[in-house]
């Protein structure tokens, strides 16, 4: 059995005071092995308010749902739409990739492996933590930094080892 908990830490991630909410959604959270292998860790189809909150996904492997093994890189997997709210109340839908009308999927994962792998075994605990910067107009969101932390190890992104890429639906069935 795996025991899930959703982790969210209050303070502002974000720095537009206009904004009353900006909810983005995370679909799925994934490890890549030392082998190479994308391993999906979970779905937690949870969404989260940019303006209140910084997105965390943590969870013991009790029921081994994350292979025993070395683990080099992470990626986090968001719908592209996000529901925003001005402060009078006006909703709107945005997209976190600039330009992009249709619905699509953005990744947010480390830009190089890391060269001390992350150990997951059976009963590990297991949390992966990331800063997203919406910023206004119609700039790209930006990933200021994240960390993944399995048991005692942690392994932390900063800004410029972490990228933001955008995938169409389309897409989805030929990545890796």
């Amino acid at each position: 059995m795996t025991i899930v908990l959703v982790s969210l830490s209050t303070g502002s991630a974000f720095a537009a005071e206009s904004l009353s909410k900006y909810v983005i959604t995370l679909e799925n959270v994934e490890l890549k092995n030392s082998s190479g292998r994308w391993v999906s860790v979970i779905r937690p189809d949870l969404q989260v308010d940019l303006v209140t909150t910084k997105p965390s996904i943590s969870f013991f492997n009790n029921g081994g749902r994350v292979p025993t093994g070395d683990y080099v890189n992470f990626r986090i997997e968001l719908l592209d739409s996000v529901k925003s709210a001005s402060i009078d109340g006006t909703e709107t839908v945005l997209h976190l990739a600039p330009g992009k009308t249709s619905n699509g999927r953005v990744w947010v994962a480390g830009n190089e492996e890391l060269q001390n792998s992350l150990l997951v075994k059976k009963g590990s605990f297991i949390r992966v933590w990331f800063d997203l910067e919406i910023p206004s107009g119609s700039a790209a969101a930006r990933v200021c930094e994240a960390s993944v932390t399995v048991d005692e190890q942690i392994a932390s992104f900063p800004a410029e080892a972490v990228a933001l890429s955008f995938t169409r639906d389309s897409q989805l069935a030929t990545r890796d």
